[in-house]
């Protein structure tokens, strides 16, 4: 009876994981701050060479964010030239991290719904109330079946590497800088992220 021999390439160990995600922000000073960059990111906040003054700054600043596009139904908009409806895009959300941000809620991933600016639904007709209907139906479905999974996994892998955050690398220089600390942002000087509001 002969046995056959298997290869070492379908039985060997499966590919490793791909190494976890991580932003830096370097200062021309040799400052050096990593932090944890999600999967779920779509932008990579890294920035290189900032300058020392601008630190406290570009450190508030960091945002991670994926978005998540809503529809696009007529609506009237103040703001609008147009005499009648226009199209706009309704109901997107994005998943946000703002990991040093002053305030303590944005440091852990969270949802922000947009609802439409300042523009109104009217004058609805039965039919025009089918549509919207099934356009919330539709909202729902996403926030429920997409974006609150996204959410609770979000959170989870934050939490798992909010421990390990923020790692610092002193500089290697003999006149080393003087002490700073990532939350110790000088009242009157921090800049509104580009982040949406948290309330």
């Amino acid at each position: 009876m002969q046995t056959r021999k298997t290869s070492s390439a379908t039985t060997g160990p499966s590919a490793l994981p791909a190494p976890p995600r991580r932003w830096t922000l370097t200062a021309t000073d040799g400052r050096t701050l990593t932090g944890h960059l999600p999967a779920w990111a779509g932008n990579d906040p890294s920035e290189h060479n900032v300058p020392p003054g601008a630190w406290e700054d570009r450190l508030a600043d960091i945002h991670l964010t994926r978005r998540f596009p809503g529809r696009t139904v007529p609506v009237y908009c103040a703001t609008s030239p147009a005499p009648g409806p226009v199209a706009e895009e309704a109901f997107s959300c994005t998943l946000d991290c703002n990991p040093h941000a002053e305030a303590p809620e944005p440091r852990t991933p969270l949802v922000n719904l947009h609802l439409c600016g300042d523009s109104w639904l009217t004058d609805l007709g039965p039919q025009d109330l089918t549509r919207l209907a099934a356009t919330f139906r539709w909202v729902a479905n996403r926030l429920d079946r997409e974006v609150r999974p996204a959410l609770v996994d979000a959170q989870e892998d934050w939490a798992r590497h909010a421990d390990a955050d923020p790692k610092a690398v002193a500089p290697d220089s003999r006149a080393a800088p003087k002490p700073w600390h990532p939350k110790a942002v000088a009242a009157g000087t921090h800049r509104t992220p580009a982040a949406p509001p948290h309330r």
